[in-house]
């Protein structure tokens, strides 16, 4: 509902002030999903989650109902506040991604890790000052080992430097070497689930807009539940007073959406079709093919991999680092996300860039720029 919309995009500028006061503009502005998602969960507590209802429940008159009763078990209330601000966060990580949160810990992270492995290495180095080794097995155990680079495990490597030679035995300083490099193993494999899964976002976030589109066409065809949410979590909106005349129906618009899907599926299945026959066939058409190919990334300018990463460095806004959403640009031709240069410029009125004067209201939206 629109004041619903309205009082969580309130109280998530409200949130983004009180950040960008600790963490600045540009580090707020890469958590404008997580400030959105953190807005419409204190909403949701504050309202759903306490058998209450929203304000724009309150000012239609509506309120949830579950098998014809108003009485709503605490289970299902949980369940539709989750889906509710849980699936637009997804659609919105999915399309931009999170890698580049990163740049927000990276600083903090490096002075905590520099400190951990200073405190470690002097702790080491006074107690071989206080205890020396007598024999070879025992030297050898207490001598530090090296951090690795490319694990990302180095508290863990460093924690072995505790097996000296008056405490710890050789089998329980081997079983914590066996322990740290399975953590570092398990750290490995971690990293590439993760990059399997950023590989395949952009899949998954057509995926959840077809799912809302279908749902969508559901609703408008016997209009049961209003939102994916309620779906889930199996409640409906009823009204707290009686109706005199009945409820309009959207039956048409359900199946027009119905129609589009299926012809939108139908040209996806033909153009895999045609893919399939003209590209993996065996004999000259493969060999025509690939051929053609070959010779089109010759000829055509942005189809090798180079001209594609340029293109992605070209649509790349320089304050949130990350693919440039709803194009604006300033008056010296720079241009950024909408909501990001926008936001930069309600507190340092000037380009981030080139330093040349730009207020709020002379950012130009350009529509169309990266399609």
């Amino acid at each position: 509902m629109e004041r619903d919309t309205y009082y969580v995009g309130a109280l998530a500028d409200g949130l983004k002030d009180v950040l960008e006061s600790c963490m600045g503009v540009r580090r707020t502005s890469m958590l404008a999903a997580e400030l959105n998602l953190l807005a419409g969960t204190l909403y949701q507590g504050l309202t759903v989650l306490a058998g209450r209802q929203t304000v724009g429940q309150e000012y239609c008159d509506l309120m949830f109902s579950r098998n014809g009763l108003c009485d709503v078990p605490l289970s299902a209330r949980a369940g539709y506040s989750l889906v509710e601000v849980c699936w637009p966060y997804l659609l919105s990580r999915l399309d931009t991604g999170w890698p580049r949160l990163r740049d927000i810990r990276e600083p903090f992270d490096r002075h905590a890790e520099a400190a951990r492995i200073r405190d470690a290495m002097r702790a080491h180095a006074a107690e071989s000052e206080s205890q020396q080794p007598t024999s070879a097995a025992e030297a050898a155990a207490v001598t530090p080992v090296a951090p690795p680079d490319n694990d990302g495990s180095r508290d863990a490597a460093y924690s072995v430097c505790s097996a000296t030679a008056g405490g710890t035995s050789s089998a329980a300083a081997k079983a914590q070497v066996a322990a740290t490099a399975a953590a570092a193993a398990a750290a490995r494999a971690l990293r590439r689930a993760w990059a399997a899964a950023a590989r395949r976002r952009r899949g998954a976030a057509r995926v959840l807009r077809w799912l809302g589109a279908f749902h969508l066409a559901l609703f408008f065809l016997n209009g049961r539940y209003a939102n994916a949410a309620m779906r889930a979590a199996r409640v409906r909106l009823m009204y707290n007073r009686a109706q005199d005349a009945p409820l309009p129906r959207y039956t048409i618009l359900g199946v027009l959406m119905l129609a589009r899907f299926g012809f939108e599926f139908g040209a996806q299945a033909a153009r895999k079709l045609h893919g399939i026959i003209f590209s993996d066939g065996d004999g000259s058409g493969g060999a025509g093919g690939a051929g053609k190919a070959n010779l089109a990334s010759q000829r055509v300018p942005g189809l090798s991999g180079s001209d594609t990463e340029a293109a992605a460095r070209r649509h790349r806004c320089a304050l949130c680092m990350g693919p440039r959403e709803h194009t604006a640009a300033t008056l010296c031709g720079h241009l950024f996300c909408w909501e990001c240069i926008v936001g930069w410029c309600e507190t340092n009125p000037e380009c981030p860039l080139c330093r040349q004067p730009a207020e709020p209201q002379s950012i130009v939206c350009v529509y169309h720029y990266d399609e």
